[in-house]
């Protein structure tokens, strides 16, 4: 499939998500990826979110693409919980077209 780097990507096909669970601690912390949406893609663009932390005191944030279509596009979000434990980070496409596809690679936490 469509890839940044590496072999492979994480590829969302019409809406949908996917969604990993962070383990973080009270440092400021980044979190990264690269998306891409092709040109069959229609509504609002694929973005990063951060969902979930606000008992850990990270409120809710989101990061949405601007790139044109068939461009790898990085998207950040940086945060510093109060507390230790866990919050969702979720790759989202919400493509109005059934066979749009948006693709997610090179994630990073720093």
């Amino acid at each position: 499939g469509t890839v940044r780097t590496g072999s492979n990507s994480a590829k969302i096909t019409g809406p949908g998500y996917q969604d990993f669970l962070l383990a973080v601690s009270t440092v400021s912390t980044t979190v990264s990826i690269y998306g891409r949406y092709d040109s069959v893609y229609a509504g609002t663009l694929p973005k990063l979110m951060v969902l979930n932390g606000t008992d850990i005191g990270v409120s809710d944030a989101t990061d949405t693409m601007v790139a044109a279509a068939n461009t790898w596009e990085q998207l950040t979000l940086t945060f510093t919980p109060t507390a230790a434990g866990f919050l969702t980070i979720r790759l989202q496409s919400e493509s109005t077209a059934p066979l749009g596809e948006a693709f997610f690679d090179d994630f990073d936490v720093a």
